[in-house]
C-alpha cells in the first residue's frame, strides 16, 4: 500500500513537471511567434505530451494536452497570444472548445499508438510513431473545427479575401504549413524524448 502510495505522490511530480515544461515552452513559443509576427501559433508543447503520453499511457497525454490547451486560452484571454485572442473574440465557447479538444486528443492518440510498441520494448518505433500522429490529429481537428464551428465567421470575411474557396484554402494552407513545422520540431526531437523516456524507466521512476 505504501509503495503504491508512494508511486502515485511521484507520478503526481513528474505530471506537474511536463506540464510546467508545456507552459514554459508555450511561451517561449508565443514570443517568437510574436517577434516574427507568424500567421500562425506554433507550438513547441507536443514534445512533452509525447513523452508524457509514451511514458504514462493514453489518459496522461491526454491530461497533459488538455494542460497545454488551458494554457493557451490563458494567454489568448490575457491577451499575450495574439492569435488566440482573436479566435477568442469571434467564438470564446467555440475556441475554447476547440482548444481543449484537439489538445486532449493529441494526447490521447499519442499515448494510444505507442502502447504496442511499448509492449514489444521498441521505444523509438513508439515515440516516433507518437511524435507523427499528435501534431497530425493537432491540426486534424483543428481544421475541421475551422470548417464547421468557425464556418460562419469566415463565410462572412470571405468577400474580403478573395471568395470562399480562397478563403478556405488560406485557413487549411496556414494549418498545413503548421502541422509541418510542428511535425519537424518533433521529429528532430524524437531522439532527445527516447532517451529521456529511457532514462527515467531504467531510474524505476515509472
Amino acid at each position: 500500500m505504501h509503495s503504491n502510495s508512494k508511486k502515485r505522490t511521484l507520478r503526481l511530480a513528474q505530471m506537474a513537471m511536463l506540464i510546467a515544461l508545456i507552459a514554459v515552452l508555450q511561451i517561449l513559443a508565443t514570443v517568437f511567434s510574436k517577434m516574427v509576427a507568424l500567421p500562425v501559433s506554433i507550438t513547441l508543447t507536443l514534445v512533452p505530451i509525447v513523452v508524457g503520453a509514451v511514458l504514462f499511457g493514453p489518459l496522461a497525454g491526454a491530461i497533459l494536452g488538455f494542460s497545454f490547451g488551458v494554457i493557451v486560452l490563458i494567454t489568448g484571454f490575457t491577451g499575450f497570444d495574439p492569435v488566440t485572442l482573436q479566435s477568442l473574440q469571434f467564438s470564446a465557447v467555440g475556441t475554447s472548445f476547440l482548444v481543449l479538444v484537439k489538445g486532449a486528443a493529441a494526447g490521447a492518440v499519442a499515448g494510444a499508438i505507442a502502447i504496442p510498441f511499448k509492449k514489444k520494448q521498441k521505444m523509438y518505433p513508439a515515440v516516433f510513431s507518437a511524435a507523427i500522429l499528435a501534431p497530425l490529429t493537432n491540426t486534424t481537428i483543428y481544421i475541421i473545427g475551422m470548417m464547421t464551428i468557425f464556418q460562419g465567421t469566415w463565410l462572412a470575411d470571405a468577400d474580403k479575401t478573395g471568395g470562399v474557396f480562397v478563403t478556405a484554402l488560406l485557413i487549411i494552407g496556414m494549418a498545413i504549413v503548421n502541422f509541418i513545422i510542428e511535425l519537424i520540431i518533433n521529429i528532430v526531437l524524437a531522439p532527445s524524448a527516447v532517451r529521456i523516456i529511457e532514462a527515467v524507466k531504467k531510474s524505476k521512476l515509472v
